[in-house]
């Protein structure tokens, strides 16, 4: 049987990391490791749109990867932003992030501890 996969997202100004991890506390393996430059018009936009687009970017890029595993987790480093994203208290463009992340299967936890750029 497979294991989850857990997506850990990082954004600094200029470039965003992502992390696949499966597994659990020290048992954890660590899958894949991307990384991309945000565009001009990327990089202004707020932090909550980084992190959901460098969400988005990693599950499609690693899709043929997941679509059998049991779940999907996408661990973000900011629990304010979570919290939003469970209530979905959000305008549209974050709400149409969520959306696609959802039709991955993708839930929502904090990433307590999650890595930085």
């Amino acid at each position: 049987m497979s294991r989850a996969a857990r997506f850990h997202v990082s954004v600094s100004d200029r470039e965003c990391a992502v992390v696949m991890t499966q597994g659990e506390g020290p048992d954890y393996v660590v899958v894949a490791l991307m990384g991309r430059d945000f565009s001009v018009t990327e990089q202004s936009w707020p932090e909550a749109e980084r992190l959901l687009a460098a969400a988005s970017w990693g599950v499609r890029r690693l899709a043929k990867y997941t679509m059998y595993l049991p779940a999907i987790e996408i661990a973000l480093p900011n629990a304010g932003l979570v919290a939003c994203v469970k209530l979905h208290d959000v305008h549209a463009k974050l709400q149409a992030w969520i959306l696609e992340l959802q039709s991955y299967g993708c839930s929502f936890v904090d990433g307590q501890g999650a890595w930085e750029l």
